[in-house]
């Protein structure tokens, strides 16, 4: 029994070893083959993660990555940068990266995301640099971008299909300038910050009166009256998406949110309080078409 228990012992090992060198074979293969991807298709992959980490990891992979994310504008089509409290340590300027990389895409870039370091100066490297339009662009918690800053450069957006503005200082009338100017915008999102002042009650009529050909519409943290809805419904007729759980709408009646059941055929989200209104509209609504 012993010298047999002891033969199995040797057989497993051998196999465990074996079926190790497989999985390592197999490894080695895989690594190849990401290595060997056209450029193209690399530069495709790298442009979905965050700019750091092309910066901190891709391009320090191997030379061909490299060059890909230094020379290849297409890695550049879309730049997602967050800032943290570290990354002016590690990085340097966030804002100065962020010109370099925008010069790195030779004018395809179509895509960004700034959240909380962008300015004014900024946007204007954005526009100016953009021979292809950008089509979506968002911007998080960015104090040093202003209302002259966002005007100045909404002529330059005229291929803009969303946008995305939260937690930065936005007037209506700023608002107005770019509905003007992006004819077409198809989403839009707002969020307001918390402490900003002033009237926010005229920016449903600005939203009714510039952006029509809107499909999804995301306000949070806004004071909202029945006859602003009303006028985004009857304005924004090709709208799917509505979402208005952040904001406040201190009742709703009854017809605009039958309205609302029967126009908003994706999404719809109300202010939580009014939730189930809406829930009894849209039965209402269903009982009817069956």
């Amino acid at each position: 029994m012993g010298r047999s228990s002891y033969k199995t012992t040797q057989h497993c090992r051998k196999r465990r070893f074996s079926d190790t060198q497989e999985y390592c074979g197999e490894q080695k293969r895989a690594c190849r083959n990401w290595l060997d991807l056209p450029e193209d298709l690399t530069a495709s992959i790298f442009s979905r993660l965050k700019a750091t980490e092309i910066l901190h990891d891709c391009q320090l992979v191997c030379k061909r990555w490299l060059q890909i994310c230094k020379v290849n504008p297409l890695v550049w089509r879309t730049i997602d940068m967050d800032h943290h409290l570290l990354d002016d340590f590690i990085y340097g300027s966030m804002e100065h990266m962020c010109r370099d990389l925008i010069d790195r895409s030779c004018g395809s870039l179509v895509d960004i995301n700034v959240v909380r370091f962008g300015t004014d100066r900024l946007l204007k490297s954005i526009t100016d640099s953009s021979s292809c339009g950008i089509r979506r662009l968002r911007l998080e918690d960015c104090p040093a971008i202003t209302d002259e800053g966002l005007c100045g450069v909404a002529s330059k957006f005229a291929r803009l299909k969303e946008l995305d503005i939260s937690e930065c200082f936005l007037s209506y009338k700023t608002l107005e300038v770019i509905g003007r100017s992006c004819p077409l915008l198809v989403s839009l999102k707002l969020k307001r910050r918390f402490n900003e002042r002033g009237s926010n009650s005229m920016y449903g009529y600005t939203i009714a009166r510039n952006m029509r050909g809107l499909h999804s519409l995301s306000l949070s943290k806004f004071n909202l009256t029945n006859d602003e809805l009303r006028k985004i419904l009857e304005s924004c007729l090709g709208l799917e998406t509505l979402d208005l759980g952040e904001s406040f709408l201190p009742y709703l009646e009854e017809d605009l949110g039958r309205r609302c059941a029967e126009q908003i055929r994706k999404k719809l989200e109300l202010p939580y309080r009014l939730n189930y209104d809406i829930e009894k509209y849209l039965s209402q609504v269903t009982n009817n078409k069956s």
